[in-house]
């Protein structure tokens, strides 16, 4: 928030750090731009009535040399752990598939291939947090770990090498999971 104030500039209000998400309204995008040495962090929400862009397949597979920490939090009190929505997520150089329906964490350690996201139902909002432990963010695209049918699912496979061209990745870099 910049009010003037000594210690205003630590506060990043909804609407000063709001950012484009494919999946659902951007609530809070923090990044080292914004807040000097800071890791990356996105806040989102997901809603039932909202279409994502990405209508058949969500994120592509991928890998980043950062650890990745992404948040799937159900917003029903009364049963907290009920995501209120279906998706998969794939890990691993297989790509093993896990259809998930509760409240949970990710934790993807760097070099450890995962994308291939799918949101398959939502039947009430639930909110989506994603943070990298680094400074600058890294992503390098693994499309080699889609069947021919999958790659063909990506109707936005433009936006995706648009979106990896953007993002700092060395390709000589170690890309094996620890």
């Amino acid at each position: 928030m910049k009010d003037g104030t000594k210690y205003g500039k630590y506060i990043h209000i909804s609407s000063e750090s709001s950012y484009e998400e494919s999946l659902g309204p951007g609530i809070l995008g923090i990044t080292s731009k914004m807040c000097k040495g800071c890791y990356s962090y996105y806040v989102h929400w997901v809603l039932p009535d909202g279409k994502p862009k990405e209508s058949v397949v969500g994120h592509p597979p991928h890998v980043h040399r950062e650890n990745e920490m992404i948040f799937f939090i159900g917003m029903d009190p009364e049963h907290p752990e009920d995501l209120g929505a279906t998706f998969e997520f794939s890990f691993g150089e297989e790509m093993e598939r896990h259809v998930i329906d509760k409240t949970c964490c990710l934790t993807i350690p760097a070099g450890l291939p995962h994308g291939r996201y799918v949101i398959h139902e939502t039947r009430r909002p639930w909110m989506f947090i994603r943070a990298h432990e680094a400074v600058d963010r890294t992503e390098k695209p693994r499309i080699d770990l889609l069947t021919e049918k999958e790659k063909g699912a990506f109707e936005n496979l433009d936006y995706w090498k648009s979106h990896w061209n953007a993002l700092d990745y060395d390709d000589d870099a170690k890309t094996k999971a620890r």
